[in-house]
């Protein structure tokens, strides 16, 4: 003991006698320096100084620590020593049986939500209490509030810039810029995230002050606590946040004014709270208001998710809207894509609700419509008015924000009605005659709708006062892509003329057929009319580059549907309606524009007018219509619009149809003769070349007949399918083959290529994390530990999200070489004097072939167990079907070889050779209730099928989603029915069945089913996703079960389209499990194999008695013994047909 406190006092006695050294050397040195030197100098040194002296003091304070822990250690072994010689030996048994304690294993929690949209991709590891809390701050701020207040506040973010934006100089001398953050009840995580980023991202000497303006918020810690995170930050920047508070809730558009007013720098951004500001983003933005203050910036917006809060790169697009005023992305001009230089900021038409602007002009323009209320619309109004009134507005690529994503605006669950409003009150300020198509999209009437859009007074006074140009100038050269409705007539919904409670609906979607359903008055039953007597049906498109869909009558005695109207014109469809108003309608615009009275098709018109007189009680009326002549349009939509636009009563209709049809035809015949008359004289007089006119006469000729004669050409798609099929069964069948096989091994090292980087990603950041944990509680907190592991996150984050941006533009790339190529074979092979393609199939077929030997060597197939059944089904032997019962992976019919083997290759050429056949194969997978999730087997089956690319179909994803369309539409048609039920017929389930309906709309019940298309697998075509639940493992299935009757329903489809070979899984389950006993599964397969029995016998009324095979599946994981028992019960089941042996005789 007296060693240990010697060797204490001489380590203090060292550390004094430096510290002492230390201030005599500084003390000496600064009176050797020079007198006249600047106190900035002074300073400089002295802060050196200072520095060297905090090191040396930490170092000593690490020493004298390690002195004691050295010092402490040794007594402990001293004491230890004679205290282990006076303890007995019996008390030293249990010190023996002490052993290591076993690492403990994560404990699994229960999913309290497992169809919350927080917890699809994350919170698997939170207990109980944090799911509830996190689900909870989930439904209040409408993103992950939970996760937000655990990340660091200065995360990093990826740089989704073009590369050229870092390379990018900019002026030093730019004008200064203030930043406002718009808040109402925002997170307060959040908002100190969007603080320090700016602070952190923004140079010094630019930003001028940020703004916080809240909008009347109610959570308390957004009192307190952030000014207590306000003043910490004026420690480090001295009145750098300002603070603006309003009484009362005011709006979106007047807190940004407010925002606004308080700012003093040269520029004002206004930004959401719930933002993060990348590097260098305020340079590009300042620089070009700098050299054109009247320009209105946005940058572009990278998408950070509700519930991960990833950063999600979006790619940069401009700003635009449809005639309800919702926002929209838009493409750039083509002549931006031409420069194919990202730096260069492009035209935008509006913006999306973050604005950059000149603090003074923002004054002079008027600011924002303090007339807006609540949300929306506002900046639809400034960017209308910035075009209109000497500005213009721009998206610069090179500034990015990360925007968090709600899934729901708190502060309004139900954006429309404000939204519905403060359009109608823009529409009303600047859109002059146009205004009218907003009151369509709203469904609308014109007039006496009821809302009230506030006093438009002032800012009227205020268009005039600017000297603004009309409406129609934003049309024709700012945003041209959006429709203008000119020649729309009427809209509203179509009610039966029996009863007021049914209208004419759109029916279901996917699918053309309307329908008569009961009114809700919703879009799908929205009708729109257009001069041309086209009728739309379940919405109408704001831009010109979208298709609407007409009421079409094909004329082939088929009911009417809902098809393209570009494709029903170039089919010579009968798409124009006589429509004929029987009572009151919606909306109506009574007067035709004069781009409806517009005759298309000539140039030399006259006008006459066209008189009619009628009584009406004791009234006499007189109609006037001018009509230019020739009148190009049918006469019957002529005289139905007639009736509609002046409310001619029904009792005059035959008169007025019988006289117009007169009138148009005496005066058109007056025309013609008029016309040969002038004719005949001009060539009489030589005023006109025979030669030419003959021409112009066959140029019209073919003109004409091109315009209405039915294309011979099929679409795209059909004509790519014809050529495949002709080409897979022609000589060049090895070489399509050779290619495609080419093309997956291609897209199979590059996912090996991802996932190596991934692995040696993880193993590094393991590494890091080991030695971050044994620094914990010495060097490092719990506060370092989650930056690291959040900086972990975020670079596989990027890393994923690089590799998935990679493999689909590779497969993008793949399929449309693809398709091209085989176009270009195809027109090759016919060519008889072009023999470089057969060249070029010989080269390929040879070294590919190699290649396929090679690997062939190489790889070996899994064994399987099958058994093979020929059967007869039916009384008198009717039909005859073939069963398989196989033994393997689910997957193993999706998955290619790497290197196949010939039975491979054999196997893909006849997957190949029936895509477009009347023999196609399909596979049931087993799956859960959500159709946009991926766990389990829906995740391995999705692995699988990128791992080649789909040339024919969509790729999954594209179909899930029309899947998921389709299922919510089912469930609001199914929940429509049910409320129609009388009470008494609900028993307690099906009130359960339709809560869970409610609750969950977007989820399948089981025994549903839905289809994805393939080509890219190696033995299916078609996968039946049936829905099952996890009563599928418990031993008291029935018949009645809806996973057995669905597979009654997949049966049906495949008899009705032409699906000829099906995969079922005999157990009804894709893995084994310990409950699984040799009764359960003996059960369980003759269970299934009597119910497919007769639903085979029942194929025979729906498919004509056609044979087919049928493939039972068991786990690759069952027993061989096991196996054979399923075997050998399927002939006692079906009837199998005796085996027939043939001898030679000699």
């Amino acid at each position: 003991m007296r060693g240990c406190t010697v060797m204490k006092g001489v380590g203090f006695f060292c550390t004094l006698t430096l510290l002492l050294y230390v201030v005599s050397y500084v003390i000496f040195s600064r009176h050797q320096g020079n007198p006249t030197d600047s106190s900035r100098v002074q300073k400089r040194g002295d802060d050196a100084i200072l520095k060297k002296l905090e090191g040396i003091e930490q170092r000593v304070k690490k020493i004298e620590e390690d002195l004691e822990q050295s010092l402490k250690k040794k007594e402990d072994r001293a004491e230890e020593k004679p205290k282990e010689e006076e303890k007995p030996k019996e008390e030293e048994k249990p010190k023996e049986e002490e052993k290591p304690k076993e690492e403990e294993k994560p404990k699994e929690h229960k999913r309290l939500f497992p169809n919350s949209f927080l917890f699809s991709k994350w919170g698997g590891d939170l207990t109980e209490e944090e799911q509830k809390e996190a689900q909870q701050l989930f439904e209040d701020y409408g993103y992950n509030v939970f996760l937000s207040d655990r990340l660091p506040l200065n995360r990093s973010l990826p740089d989704t810039r073009d590369p050229k934006c870092a390379t990018m100089v900019y002026p030093k001398d730019l004008p200064t810029i203030s930043v406002v953050l718009i808040y109402m009840d925002e997170a307060l995580s959040v908002i100190k995230r969007a603080v320090r980023s700016i602070i952190d991202r923004t140079p010094a000497h630019l930003l001028k002050d940020i703004i916080l303006v809240d909008d009347h918020s109610t959570k308390e810690n957004l009192k307190a606590k952030l000014d207590e995170y306000v003043d910490l930050i004026h420690k480090e920047k001295p009145d750098i946040i300002k603070r603006v508070k309003h009484k009362d809730r005011q709006g979106l558009a007047q807190a940004r004014i407010s925002g606004w007013a308080a700012a003093t720098g040269d520029v004002v951004a206004i930004f959401d709270a719930h933002i993060e500001v990348h590097d260098q983003w305020a340079e590009p933005l300042l620089a070009r208001i700098k050299e054109d203050r009247k320009v209105v910036l946005n940058p572009v917006f990278d998408r950070v998710t509700p519930d991960t809060l990833e950063v999600v790169k979006y790619n940069a697009a401009t700003h635009g809207f449809d005639w309800q005023l919702w926002c929209l992305y838009e493409s750039f001009s083509p002549e931006w894509y031409k420069l194919n230089d990202e730096t260069v900021p492009g035209k935008s038409p509006s913006i999306m609700g973050i604005i950059v602007v000149d603090r003074l002009f923002f004054g002079e323009i008027g600011t924002l419509d303090k007339g807006m209320e609540v949300y929306g619309g506002e900046n639809v109004e400034f960017g209308i008015r910035v075009w209109l009134c000497g500005g213009s507005i721009e998206v610069v690529p090179c500034c990015r924000l990360a925007h968090i994503e709600r899934l729901h605006k708190p502060y309004a669950r139900d954006l429309s009605t404000p939204m519905r409003r403060n359009a109608l009150r823009v529409a009303e300020i600047w859109m002059d005659d146009f205004k009218a198509n907003v009151y369509v999209s709203w469904n609308l009437p014109l007039e006496g709708h009821g809302i009230d859009i506030g006093d438009i007074t002032e800012r009227k006074k205020l268009r005039e006062k600017l000297k603004c140009k009309p409406f129609k100038w934003y049309l024709d050269n700012v945003y041209t892509l959006l429709d203008s409705w000119e020649d729309l007539v009427g809209y509203g919904v179509m009610k039966n003329n029996v009863t007021d409670r049914f209208c004419l609906d759109r029916g279901p979607v996917p699918g053309n057929i309307p329908i008569v359903y009961e009114c809700h008055y919703l879009g799908p039953q929205n009708c729109y009319y257009r001069l041309g007597g086209e009728l739309y049906i379940g919405g109408i498109r704001s831009r010109r580059y979208h298709d609407n869909r007409c009421l079409v009558d094909p004329g082939d005695g088929q009911t009417p549907g809902l098809h393209d109207c570009k494709f029903a014109k170039e089919q010579g469809f009968h798409m124009h309606w006589n429509f004929t108003q029987v009572i009151s309608c919606l909306g109506r615009l009574n007067q035709p524009t004069e781009k409806m009275r517009k005759n298309k098709g000539k140039t030399n018109t006259t006008e006459k007018e066209f008189v009619f007189e009628y009584k009406a009680g004791g009234n006499h009326c007189v109609l006037k219509v001018p009509l230019q002549f020739p009148v190009q349009e049918n006469v019957s939509d002529l005289h139905g619009r007639l009736m509609l636009l002046h409310k001619i009563p029904c009792f005059v209709e035959n008169e007025l149809k019988s006289r117009l049809l007169a009138f148009i035809e005496r005066e058109t015949l007056e025309d013609h003769d008029r016309d040969a008359e002038a004719a005949l004289q001009r060539l009489t007089n030589g005023e006109v070349d025979i030669n030419k006119l003959t021409n112009l006469w066959a140029k019209a000729y073919t003109e004409t007949t091109l315009e209405h004669a039915r294309p011979e050409e099929p679409s795209w798609d059909e004509d790519f399918a014809d050529v495949y099929h002709e080409l897979i069964h022609s000589p060049a069948s090895e070489t399509l083959l050779n290619l495609e096989h080419n093309y997956y091994v291609s897209v199979s090292e590059l996912i090996s290529e991802r996932d190596m980087e991934l692995k040696k990603l993880q193993e590094r950041q393991a590494v890091e994390m080991d030695k971050v944990m044994q620094e914990l509680g010495k060097t490092l907190t719990d506060h370092d530990v989650n930056t690291v592991a959040a900086q972990h996150f975020d670079a596989q984050q990027v890393l994923e999200n690089k590799w998935a941006s990679e493999l689909k533009q590779v497969t993008g790339i793949q399929k449309q070489e693809y398709q091209e190529w085989v176009i270009k074979l195809h027109q090759d092979l016919h060519n008889p004097n072009n023999s470089t393609i057969n060249e070029e199939i010989k080269v390929q077929s040879g070294q590919l072939a190699e290649a396929g030997e090679m690997g062939a060597r190489l790889f070996e197939e899994q064994r399987q167990l099958e058994e093979s059944f020929t059967i007869h089904l039916g009384a008198q032997l009717k039909t005859m079907h073939n069963l398989r019962l196989v033994r393997a992976n689910v997957l193993d019919f999706c998955k290619h070889r790497r290197h196949g083997s010939g039975g491979a290759k054999l196997r893909r050429l006849q997957t190949a050779l029936s895509l477009y056949s009347v023999s196609l194969c399909g596979l049931v997978l087993l799956v859960d209730n959500r159709v946009n999730s991926y766990s389990g087997i829906k995740r391995d089956f999705a692995t699988v099928s990128k791992e080649c690319t789909d040339f024919h179909f969509p790729r999954l994803s594209e179909q899930l989603e029309v899947v998921q369309q389709v299922v919510l539409y089912a469930r609001a048609q199914r929940s429509s029915k049910q409320r129609e039920q009388p009470e008494m017929q609900r028993n307690g389930s099906s009130d359960d069945k339709s809560k869970n309906l409610e609750r969950n709309s977007s989820n399948i019940l089981p025994g549903e089913f839905y289809i994805t298309r393939h080509s890219n697998l190696s033995e299916v075509h078609i996968v039946f996703h049936l829905c099952v639940d996890d009563n599928m493992r418990s031993g008291n299935l029935t018949a009645r079960d809806p996973a057995i009757m669905g597979l009654r329903n997949i049966l049906k489809v495949c008899c009705t389209h032409d699906i000829t070979t099906i995969t079922i899984p005999l157990l009804l389950v894709h893995d084994m499990s310990e409950e699984m006993t040799i009764p359960w599964c003996l059960k369980r397969a003759e269970l299934v194999f009597k119910c497919v029995k007769g639903f085979m016998m029942e194929m025979a009324s729906w498919d004509g008695g056609i044979s087919r095979t049928v493939q039972f599946l068991v786990p690759q994981s069952i027993s061989e013994e096991m196996f054979y028992q399923l075997s050998n019960m399927l002939p006692q089941i079906f009837r199998v047909s005796s085996t027939l042996t043939l001898t030679s005789k000699r």
